[in-house]
């Protein structure tokens, strides 16, 4: 028989999923991880669950955010504002980390024109995306 699980964090974050027998499953788990056995796997991800008091639970909408333009002149001066963005969230463009929230206004500007991908990580809501072309 087969058991599948949730590898997760202390906060409820996923790592990883995965199914094995019965006499490896308690080796999953690494030190500071913790494992969930769940009866199916079926549409469960990290990007979309979470873990909530031993639960899987589904990750809510990031509530708040927004962005004014997402078009703007690629002058490194030109500027798109991210709005409601909560402290501690993570700030990615193009999958790349550029720092941690404080609560205020995001300021984003390039040099070089194109399309970036920003991504705001708040965990445990769905990521927040946005492409801000610069023109």
């Amino acid at each position: 028989m087969r058991h599948q699980y949730v590898i997760y964090t202390a906060t409820g974050r996923i790592l990883r999923t995965g199914h094995c027998g019965p006499r490896s499953l308690a080796v999953q788990a690494q030190a500071e991880e913790m494992l969930l056995e769940v009866a199916s796997l079926i549409g469960i991800t990290p990007e979309t669950h979470w873990v909530d008091a031993g639960e899987l639970a589904a990750k809510g909408a990031t509530q708040g955010v927004s962005v004014d333009t997402t078009e703007i002149a690629a002058d490194g001066v030109d500027m798109a504002t991210i709005t409601g963005v909560a402290a501690g969230a993570m700030i990615y463009i193009d999958n790349v980390p550029q720092g941690t929230a404080d609560g205020s206004a995001i300021e984003v500007t390039f040099d070089l024109a194109g399309a970036y991908q920003v991504r705001i990580a708040a965990h445990p809501c769905l990521d927040w995306e946005v492409t801000i072309h610069a023109l």
